[in-house]
């Protein structure tokens, strides 16, 4: 028998399946918080039905109350979770098809991307892009960014650096709009006033 006396265990305590639910877990770091809600497979086909959203991995009750407050909000604005977070890499090739831009600008925008975002940030996670690496990739394009042939490996201009600080601040705009960052980094102090 259970603890209930009845032979069927107890249903756990969690709020109704329209709030979302806590619960905690242990791990080898100590007590961790998740929360769970059901939203929509994708908002714009609703006839797909729900799916469990889980995230994890919060150090304290009231970290995991605070981001699901935030996870019913977006629920109730119809925004698609995503599942993985995607890298910068990956995004990024997303973020170009939606551009609604001169074919020169795209272009542009494209270059930057090339030669001075992935080959150095596009593996990196959206989520896990901190302001200290964005600003250390700034210090690295201004030491030895340049990818055209006669000047390979040279110092990249303030310019230019600059162009590729306003680019990665627009895709991680579009990134703070889908939901999958909670901040923009790169506008933070020490990125903004990164390149000069």
């Amino acid at each position: 028998m259970d603890g209930d006396g009845t032979g069927r265990n107890r249903p756990r305590r969690s709020r109704s399946r329209h709030a979302g639910s806590i619960a905690g877990y242990t791990t080898r770091q100590g007590q961790r918080w998740k929360f769970q809600i059901y939203a929509l497979k994708d908002p714009e086909k609703p006839e797909l039905g729900e799916t469990r959203v889980t995230r994890g991995g919060f150090k304290n009750l009231d970290e995991a109350h605070a981001a699901l407050a935030d996870a019913l909000k977006k629920k109730a604005r119809n925004e698609k979770f995503q599942g993985r977070v995607p890298t910068i890499a990956a995004y990024t090739a997303e973020w170009m098809k939606s551009l609604r831009l001169e074919a020169s600008t795209v272009q542009g925008y494209e270059k930057i991307v090339r030669n001075h975002l992935t080959p150095e940030l596009g593996g990196i996670r959206l989520d896990k892009l901190t302001a200290t690496r964005i600003a250390t990739h700034y210090r690295e394009l201004e030491k030895s960014g340049r990818r055209d042939r006669r000047g390979y490996g040279k110092p990249l201009s303030a310019n230019t650096v600059n162009k590729v600080h306003v680019v990665l601040g627009a895709i991680l705009d579009a990134a703070l709009d889908d939901g999958l960052i909670a901040v923009n980094r790169a506008r933070k102090r020490r990125t903004v006033n990164a390149p000069t």
